[in-house]
């Protein structure tokens, strides 16, 4: 029974009562919960790494990075030929570039530029150049300087256009960024157990195969550059190839991901700079570069990089993490192959760090006691100039495949070049919309939300812009359109059923359903779409 008296008590009691109770902030519950993994995981690694006190501690450390890494990465291909094709040259005073494509997996064409200097006597040192997130790949102008003060200075460079930039770009109107297309086939991959990482380490690889075997390069002196992506992909290329004499990491993902203090989310990039799963292993992006010692390493950075690039603990991770790395390499009796070179300017391969590359592989790939203070002169070439196909995309000069179509092999779908490229352009567009804050929903028994995008109509027919959707059936590699003026877009047929009511406007779908009928398949799709209003009335930029 409660009386006055218990009343009174629990009162007096109920302050005492909350000073017990651990309230949290429910906004902070991931975000602590991830600091706390990181914090374990970071532990965890330094007490390893602080035990390693002789060579034979480190040569096992790099005996079960390599190994780790290569159950993060997944199964790589068997190796398969090449089928090395020159396209055409490019003669200059002191060089030659060659226009290269290969395969480096049977009917995945990896497009390249060789340059060959005109001056001293073979073997030359070869250097694999990796590029950085650039839309044109291997023609970007910086990257070109680069490439071509090493082939002034003695060295064979091999630059090649990585998966989704330059010639290997996806054919879409508007083009998506080397980010993007790194992580939605990214995405892709992780359904049938493949990464992004693997998928660009294998091309590395490949591409370091062409390298080799070239009869002007010394198979002994091989070395990996890179800016910024590409100083990344000279990490995963380390941790793998043992081909490698010597390697210079430039603007590199040279941050771990498990840190203290851990800043949620943390230092998440595209697809294959995330190493999935790591975690849990105690293996973070450093370890990439533990199977490099004692060959000489360089890690050059850009001290405003911890703004608006990487994270704000990019500096100060990488400082301490290169300082157990040379404290490894003091142990193997090389401290003096490993080095730390820091510029002031923004993120770029700009021409200090030009110079730095210059300089180390100088030093290590031809001996040189000299110290360059001057990059030989340079002169970019157009993206043109360099193309190795006709009109600039793989798939469509060489008849070749994509990631994309890769991926779908592996799940036994049989989808065509055209329907795929939709897929992607499709994807796209989702996501722009979803930004948007669309209210899309899709039609009974597929559970995904409709692709809005504007297209013109077909050829030969005159009136207003109107709107068009296309998407692929889950398990299908087909398109749906619900473009009630076209007779046919992008290979599917229209049938008797479908409306030809006109968007309700310019900017918002059409409220009416549409059915139509795959070409090559007999199911029929219904695409109910909500009365949606955009935040933002206007798609200027999107049509």
């Amino acid at each position: 029974m409660l009386t006055r008296r218990r009343m009174i008590a629990a009162t007096l009691a109920a302050p005492a009562l909350r000073a017990q109770i651990g309230y949290r902030d429910y906004a902070r519950c991931l975000p602590d919960y991830l600091s706390s993994l990181a914090a374990a995981v970071y532990s965890r690694r330094n007490q390893r790494l602080a035990a390693l006190r002789t060579p034979a501690d480190i040569r096992s450390y790099q005996a079960w990075a390599r190994t780790t890494f290569t159950r993060l990465v997944g199964t790589l291909p068997e190796r398969s030929p090449l089928n090395i094709r020159t396209l055409g040259a490019i003669e200059r005073d002191r060089y030659r570039v060659e226009k290269l494509v290969y395969e480096s997996r049977p009917g995945l064409f990896v497009t390249a530029n060789l340059y060959l200097p005109k001056t001293g006597a073979g073997p030359y040192p070869g250097v694999l150049f990796q590029m950085g997130h650039s839309a044109p790949g291997k023609a970007y102008p910086l990257y070109q300087r680069c490439c071509q003060g090493l082939v002034q200075l003695g060295h064979v460079v091999l630059a090649f256009d990585p998966m989704g930039q330059g010639e290997r770009a996806s054919p879409v109107t508007p083009p998506l960024s080397p980010t993007r297309e790194h992580s939605m086939a990214g995405q892709k991959m992780l359904l049938v157990g493949e990464t992004a990482t693997g998928a660009m380490l294998w091309d590395a690889m490949r591409s370091l195969d062409v390298l080799a075997a070239h009869p002007k390069i010394d198979g002994g002196r091989l070395a990996s550059t890179g800016q910024s992506g590409g100083g990344t992909l000279t990490m995963i290329l380390a941790a793998m190839d043992e081909r490698l004499a010597a390697a210079a990491v430039s603007s590199g993902n040279t941050e771990n991901f498990a840190i203290e203090p851990f800043l949620a989310p943390g230092s998440s990039d595209d697809a294959e700079q995330d190493l999935i799963g790591s975690g849990p292993l105690g293996f973070d992006r450093w370890d990439m570069l533990w199977p490099m010692a004692p060959k000489p390493l360089l890690i050059a950075v850009s001290a405003h990089d911890f703004y608006g690039t990487y994270s704000p603990a990019y500096e100060r991770s990488g400082r301490e993490e290169f300082g157990k790395l040379a404290r490894a390499y003091e142990t193997l009796g090389a401290r003096e192959k490993i080095a730390y070179f820091e510029e002031p300017l923004p993120h770029s391969l700009s021409y200090p760090m030009r110079l730095a590359i210059y300089n180390w592989l100088e030093r290590h790939l031809n001996y040189a006691t000299r110290t360059l203070d001057e990059e030989p002169p340079t002169n970019p070439e157009t993206e043109e100039t360099l193309r190795c196909g006709k009109t600039g995309v793989t798939t469509r000069d060489f008849e070749g495949t994509s990631p994309a179509r890769l991926v779908a092999g592996r799940r036994g779908v049989s989808a065509r070049p055209k329907d795929r490229e939709s897929c992607m352009r499709c994807s796209a567009w989702t996501r722009r919309l979803s930004n948007r804050s669309w209210k899309l929903a899709a039609g009974p028994g597929i559970a995904t939300a409709r692709c809005w995008r504007w297209r013109s109509r077909p050829p030969g027919r005159s009136g207003a812009r109107r709107g068009s959707s296309c998407r692929s059936a889950p398990g299908t590699g087909y398109c749906w359109s619900s473009n009630p003026t076209a007779a046919t877009v992008r290979g599917t047929r229209r049938s008797s059923t479908t409306s030809s009511r006109p968007p309700a406007s310019r900017y918002a779908p059409p409220t009416s359903a549409a059915w139509v009928t795959c070409k090559g398949s007999s199911r029929l799709a219904r695409w109910d779409t909500l009365a949606a209003t955009p935040r933002r009335r206007s798609m200027r930029g999107h049509r």
